[in-house]
Formats: C-alpha cells, structure tokens, sequence
C-alpha cells in the first residue's frame, strides 16, 4: 500500500478548486478506476469533468451520486497531487492535467510517460492551448462514446499534436531540396472489422480551428494537405486519408467551405470535411452522425462511417446550416 492508499471515499468539506492543500488533504485510496482516469487524462493531455464522465459513465442506480463521486475522486487526486487544476479560459470549467505524482504512479505501472517537470508544463499551457487542446480531446472522447454503439468498428489509432505527429515530403514539382513538413492537431484510424481485409482501415487527419488564423494561412494548409497526398504516399503510415475540420461556429465552416471551392482544384475537394463542434458536443455519439459535411457536395451532409448514426437531438436545436433555432 502507498501513503496515497490509506482511506476510502467519503464526504469531504469545501476546499480550494486551484490551490492545492498543503495539509488536511482530503483522504484517497487510490483504486484501479483512479489510475485508469490517470491514464485517460495523459492520452488526451487535458480534460474536463464532463468529459470524464463520458469515458466513465455511472454505472447505474444513483447517476447523481457517482458524479458527486468523481467530483471528489477527482478533488482529492488533486489535492494529492495526481492530476494538476486549470479553469478553460472560454468557459472557466475545471480543466485537468497529469500531475507530477499522477506521473509517477502510471510511470510505475508501464505507461511510457514523458519524463519532464509536469507541474512546469501544465503551468505553461496558454488559454489557447487549453481551448484548442479540449477540441481534440473533444473529438477523441467523441469517438470513443460512439463506438459503444458501433461494436464491430474500434479507434485503433489515435495521435496529437505533440505526439512526433508530422509529415516531411520533397513536392514533386519545385526545387529538389525543398522539404515541406505537415502537422495536423490529430490523427486517427478506425478499423471496420466487418468490411473485407485491405478495406477495413479509414484513416482521417485533424484541423482543429478556433477561428484564430487567417484564412490565406488556412489556404496555405490545404494546399500541403493536397501536395502531401499525392507527393508522398504512405504519410502518416497509411495509403489514403481524409481531412476533418471541426471549427467553432457554423459561419467558420461555411466560410471554410468557400475557400476549399475557390482555392483547392475540383478533383482534390473530396479529401475535405468539415462540421462545427456544437453538432456533437451535447451529444457526443453524433460525431459519427452525417454531420460532415464536403466541398464537392457541401448540400450533403456525410458521416465517416459507412452507415451513420441516427442524430440525436440535443437540448440546443439545430436548423439545417447549423445555426440554433
């Protein structure tokens, strides 16, 4: 038994949400459940307390009280110094992060954790990171609360940005020591384990936009996205993918839409999809909905599956460009 294993779960009283406790620290066993949201907030890099109920949903009888649990499971992993607080600049929602004896603990059990000073790191993260990094975490929990309901297809890949994510290829056309590197914010393949072999794989890059670059800057991107497919196949260790773009806002994707029709030639316009977070971020599972929708036929909205799943409707409806009604 560690000194972090000496009590179990009860009631504790207020405590500081950002300032960890330097004495009357609430008490904590930790437990298998514990390590297992240790090793989740390490994949994503950063989460919420609401997404990590959807990757640790309650199982069953009193809903409410298992999330009263969590909030202090995740309260006392905190004050222990496993998981470091931040607030999301956008929302002030509790955001977490590995923490230095949250580090250790997956470390000693095989994890191949980066070695480095994380409270340093996770003090470093800008407001922006921490926005643009809950969009791929997003996505990713997205996906795999999804896939619940879609047993014969598994994310059998998953990559961030920061994870030695990047593409480097010589153009075709161009000087020949030209080198262009690529670096989508994620990358992911799902495996269609009912489809023949050679067809089961579809494997997808990510933009995460926050409306915060330009979009002459964006052009530039799609135009590497478009050279690297057809220069250097085999990028990402795959021989085909797509690009998604989940942006902020409906008007973004609509925006986006028009610069792939006026500056990506027609037959590379199919590598492109894109949908705003907020037709699936209420309701995760309609990620793998036809939500996504494409500039060679942007008035037909797709899913990334071959049969997609029913939408779900969400307390925030939604007309058909996207815009609450």
């Amino acid at each position: 038994m560690t000194m972090l294993e000496h009590a179990t779960d009860r009631p504790t009283p207020y405590r500081p949400q950002l300032k960890r406790l330097r004495r009357d620290r609430p008490p904590l066993a930790l437990q298998d459940r514990d390590r297992a949201i240790l090793r989740a907030v390490w994949l994503h890099r950063i989460l919420t307390r609401k997404l990590l109920t959807s990757l640790f949903p309650p199982a069953g009888g009193n809903p409410e009280g298992d999330h009263t649990r969590l909030a202090r499971r995740l309260q006392a992993m905190f004050h222990a110094g496993l998981l470091d607080r931040l607030a999301s600049p956008q929302t002030k929602e509790l955001v977490y992060a590995l923490g230095p004896h949250g580090a250790k603990e997956l470390l000693a059990n095989g994890e191949p954790v980066e070695a480095t000073d994380w409270a340093e790191k996770n003090r470093r993260l800008s407001p922006f990171f921490i926005e643009h990094a809950l969009v791929v975490a997003r996505l990713r929990v997205a996906l795999s609360v999804a896939l619940r309901d879609v047993h014969w297809i598994e994310l059998e890949r998953f990559e961030r940005d920061g994870q030695k994510l990047r593409a480097e290829w010589t153009p075709k056309r161009g000087p020949r020591d030209e080198r262009r590197v690529l670096r989508p914010d994620a990358f992911f393949v799902l495996r269609d384990h009912s489809a023949p072999e050679g067809r089961q794989r579809r494997a997808f890059a990510v933009e995460a936009d926050r409306s915060t670059m330009d979009l002459r800057r964006f052009a530039f991107k799609l135009s590497s996205y478009v050279d690297c497919y057809a220069s250097a196949p085999g990028a990402f260790g795959v021989p085909r993918f797509l690009v998604l773009t989940v942006t902020k806002s409906p008007q973004r994707a609509e925006n986006i839409l028009a610069l792939i029709r006026r500056e990506v030639p027609e037959e590379w316009r199919r590598l492109f999809l894109l949908t705003d977070e907020p037709r699936y971020a209420s309701q995760l599972p309609n990620v793998l909905s036809a939500i996504w929708r494409g500039a060679d036929a942007p008035e037909a909205p797709r899913g990334i599956i071959p049969s997609p799943l029913p939408i779900r409707s969400s307390e925030k409806r939604l007309d058909a460009s996207g815009e609450v009604l």
